[in-house]
């Protein structure tokens, strides 16, 4: 027997088009019989709970770079049990987070970060497609960013930095990242009845109609 798991974000205005359309392609694909369930609060909430950042558990494909890679951290979240933390880089060093996103319609994106590091000197920048909306120092409990526009539809990268100078050392020279609100619009996540295998909106194995 095969199984389909669907992760959907979808308009409670659209939903009974929804329904109808989408039964229509799981009976052409040979799924006679089916429920929608959700799997997750959100499908396109990242709350780091998986307890992977990225290989086959991972809940999105996120990407690591710099110096030393993020990893998931079990302290101090923002909420539940993990958050993800940048790599405990040197002076001169940096460690990266991101995660290229195809996004269906214009909506917002949001997360929650913590600092801790030596103020204006080893910063946490946050950008889209290579154009930095934040920065952030010093000591900072978790504060919620908002994005002042929604995200245009198409694929778009988003990308977490914390990049240390060259000399100065405060606090835990560390910084966090929890609850990053993706912004997907009716978009969809398939879960392939193989090895948990994902399909990505954008991706080519996505089922259009």
């Amino acid at each position: 027997m095969r199984r389909l798991c669907v992760c959907c974000s979808v308009r409670p205005a659209d939903m009974l088009s929804f329904v109808r359309q989408f039964a229509l392609v799981l009976f052409a694909l040979g799924f006679l019989a089916w429920s929608l369930a959700p799997s997750h609060a959100q499908a396109n909430l990242e709350d780091f709970e998986s307890g992977y950042l990225t290989g086959a558990s991972a809940r999105f494909p996120w990407v690591t770079g710099g110096t030393l890679p993020w990893a998931i951290s079990g302290v101090e979240p923002q909420a539940g049990q993990y958050s993800a933390a940048s790599g405990p880089v040197s002076h001169g060093q940096s460690s990266s987070v991101e995660i290229s996103y195809a996004v269906n319609g214009a909506a917002p994106l949001s997360f929650y970060y913590k600092t801790s590091s030596e103020a204006g000197k080893d910063v946490l920048r946050f950008s889209i497609d290579g154009e930095v909306k934040l920065t952030a120092s010093g000591e900072t409990a978790w504060t919620l960013y908002s994005s002042a526009e929604p995200i245009t539809p198409g694929t778009h990268k988003f990308k977490w930095e914390f990049v240390r100078d060259g000399a100065g050392e405060a606090g835990s020279n560390r910084v966090w990242l929890d609850n990053v609100l993706l912004p997907m619009a009716n978009g969809l996540v398939l879960l392939s009845p193989q090895g948990g295998e994902r399909w990505f909106s954008g991706d080519g194995n996505l089922v259009r109609w």
